[in-house]
Order: structure tokens, then C-alpha cells, then sequence
């Protein structure tokens, strides 16, 4: 009987309350499962018009109102939809109270959505300037569920996109209009330069020889906080939300010289990322030990990831040892990934994301192993086999 009352409330007819959001929705989104012998065995929760969540069954539908973290109310019938999640911080599923009801707790869960990731490897640098932001608008067009990108920190302290803490010379073009020789390139330490001046450098017009199908366009390295604004900003204009996987690119002979100490450059970092809002859509990940480390101490709610390198010879349980602690990722080098290795992370609940892998029998061939998703300079070539 108060299954069969819950699901009469919940037909009935409820005003289009916007939630006020201080959470991330998309968190919630996805199909319930209710216990058998319910008048209905499932239920969707979805976003309507980018702000309200929504509830609906077969028989009804009702919005829901945001009272706090992982908290909805029933305003017009005193209840409230109280979500749960696990230890990894992913919601499980929800109980639902509606005293004048008599309905206390009715648990429902989260059916498992296991979703592919297709991780745009500095954007789509196959196609556009790394690590720029038309590359990684570019990445979202061609439907990739994740942006790749790497961060450096300039002298008065802000957050760049750029894999490299200098400017490189096959992709720079100086302010004065001339390319860059290797040991001039390797002078220009980002570290050394307020971003006023880095910024006057282009990077996206020089031909590249390593990807000769890239667009050239004028473009510089941004800032972190700037290409947030501009992928948040193109996230709502196509209506899909996208999930990122930031590196921290610190190493102990770079402290000091060509970044901050690692615990500044993390809080750095994070600080940007926390103001976007975005920590729960994000992956930080490193070949640095300490920066994890770090992470682990000072943001253990956000997930992470350790990058591996092609020459690393150790096993991933000594990795994780060294480490010091369970990642929620492992990203090895492509050419090291196992059955094995995927067979034992994911008995130990970690994903495995391989870099960085550009040839199309490759990602099929690892897709079909196993892997939980992959990094590629080419996410048009990526997309296209994760959905075959």
C-alpha cells in the first residue's frame, strides 16, 4: 500500500520549481531501480531546462527542489528525495520519505551505466593547436566525453594550459614574428614569464610537421580559468555536459625552477578548478607522486589518476605501493596494458585509461580487452570506434 501511495503523489501534478543549484546534477541523472512488486519498477531523474530535476515514472512526473548536498524536496507534500553515494563518491541511488504517506525510506537504486571514455588528448590535437581552447571546443563537437590537458604555472602565479613549462619550437611563432630555435625555446621558461608576455607568443599558426592535419589559426596558451568559461560556455550551447582530465605537470628537478613547490602548484591549480566548478567532473592526474600525494591529503573527494610511463618497468601493485595509496585511474603508456594489468585493477576498483593511443586498430583492440577508456590525439578516430 505505500508503495502504491508514493507512486500516486509522485503522478500527481507538481509546480516547475527550479532547483537552486548548489550541487552538480548530472550527478543524480540516470534510471532507479524500485523493489519488485512496486507499481512501477523503475523510475528516470533527469535535468529539464539546465536547473530543475526531474522524476518521472510511468505513471507521473514531479520536479524536485534543492534543499541541500544530496537533498530534494517534495514541497507540496512535506517529503524528501535523499540521495546516497558510495565510497567513491558516485551516487548509488535514493531514499524517498513522505510522512503524510506513511512512506518512510522506500529505497530505490542507481541501475549501472557503464559509459566508455573518450579522453581528447590536449583538446583534438589532431586536428587543432594543442591544448588550446578551439581545440578543446573542437574535442566537444566531435562528442568526446572528456578533455586532456596539461598545466603549467607562469611567474606571477597564474595557471596555463601547455604541456610544456617552455615554448616549444615546432608549434611557437614569437611576438615579433619569428620561430624559435630548440636551445632558445628550452630558454623560455613559462616559470620566468608573467602571462601579459606569454600570452603575446602564438601557437597555433606554425606548421607542424608531427600533425600535419592541424588547423592553423592565430591562437596562444590560455589560461586555465579562461578555457573553463569557454568549454562551460559551448557545454550548455550543445547541451551535454563534459567531464575533464587535468595533469599536474611537476617532477622534483622542475620545483623551484621551472614550477612552484608541488603542494603550491596543486592549490594553485585546484583553487581554479574549485571556482569553475567543476571538482566532481574532473580527474587529476600525474606522473608525480607528490602532486597525488597531495591531492590525496588536501582534496580527497576528487578522483585521480597516475600516469605511467612507456619505460616503467615496475608492477602496478609496486606503483601502488610506492604511491602510498589506491588511485581511482591507472593511465599507462598504451604499449603496456595487459590483460592482467586490467584484470587486477579491476579487482581493485581502478579504471584503467590508457595514453596515448592513435591508431584506430589499437583502440579497438584495447576497447575490446577491456580498458575503461582511452586518451587519443585523434577523438574524431576515437569516437568514431567507441561507438562501434
Amino acid at each position: 500500500m505505500k508503495k502504491i501511495l508514493l507512486f500516486i503523489v509522485l503522478a500527481l501534478s507538481c509546480s516547475g520549481i527550479k532547483a537552486q543549484v548548489k550541487t552538480n546534477l548530472q550527478d543524480y541523472t540516470g534510471r532507479y531501480i524500485f523493489p519488485e512488486g512496486s507499481l512501477t519498477e523503475s523510475a528516470i531523474v533527469s535535468i529539464v531546462n539546465d536547473t530543475v530535476l526531474n522524476i518521472s515514472a510511468s505513471i507521473g512526473e514531479c520536479n524536485l527542489r534543492y534543499s541541500k548536498q544530496d537533498v530534494f524536496d517534495l514541497p507540496q507534500y512535506g517529503g524528501d528525495i535523499v540521495f546516497y553515494r558510495n565510497a567513491a563518491n558516485d551516487v548509488q541511488g535514493f531514499k524517498i520519505s513522505i510522512p503524510m504517506a506513511g512512506i518512510e525510506n522506500l529505497e530505490a537504486y542507481k541501475e549501472a551505466k557503464v559509459v566508455f571514455e573518450t579522453h581528447g588528448h590536449r583538446g583534438n590535437r589532431g586536428g587543432q593547436p594543442e591544448n588550446t581552447i578551439a581545440a578543446m571546443i573542437s574535442a566537444m563537437d566531435i562528442g568526446v566525453t572528456t578533455l586532456e590537458m596539461d598545466l603549467q604555472v607562469s611567474k606571477d602565479k597564474k595557471i596555463v594550459v601547455s604541456h610544456d613549462p617552455y615554448f616549444n619550437e615546432k608549434i611557437t611563432t614569437t611576438p615579433e614574428g619569428k620561430f624559435l630555435s630548440v636551445d632558445d625555446a628550452h630558454r623560455r621558461l613559462l616559470y620566468t614569464m608573467n602571462y601579459d608576455s606569454i600570452k603575446k607568443y602564438d601557437v597555433g599558426l606554425k606548421f607542424n610537421p608531427d600533425f600535419p592535419d592541424q588547423k592553423k589559426i592565430a591562437a596562444n596558451k590560455p589560461l586555465l580559468s579562461d578555457l573553463l568559461q569557454a568549454t562551460e560556455t559551448h557545454s550548455k550551447a550543445i547541451k551535454r555536459t563534459v567531464l575533464y582530465n587535468i595533469e599536474i605537470k611537476s617532477d622534483p628537478a622542475g620545483d623551484g625552477i621551472k614550477h612552484p613547490s608541488v603542494e603550491e602548484f596543486t592549490d594553485l591549480a585546484m583553487s581554479v578548478i574549485s571556482k569553475a566548478g567543476i571538482s566532481s567532473r574532473t580527474i587529476i592526474q600525474s606522473f608525480d607522486n607528490r602532486a597525488l600525494q597531495v591531492m590525496h591529503q588536501k582534496y580527497p573527494d576528487v578522483k585521480l589518476s597516475l600516469l605511467i610511463e612507456e619505460d616503467d618497468k615496475r608492477s602496478v601493485e609496486q606503483m601502488i605501493r610506492d604511491l602510498g595509496f589506491v588511485p581511482e585511474v591507472i593511465s599507462p603508456a598504451f604499449e603496456l596494458v595487459t590483460q592482467n594489468m586490467i584484470r587486477y585493477c579491476h579487482s581493485n576498483n581502478i579504471q584503467v585509461i590508457p595514453w596515448t593511443v592513435n591508431n584506430e586498430d589499437d583502440i579497438t583492440r584495447l576497447k575490446d580487452m577491456g580498458v575503461d577508456g582511452i586518451i587519443s590525439d585523434y577523438p574524431d578516430r576515437l569516437v568514431k570506434r567507441a561507438r562501434s
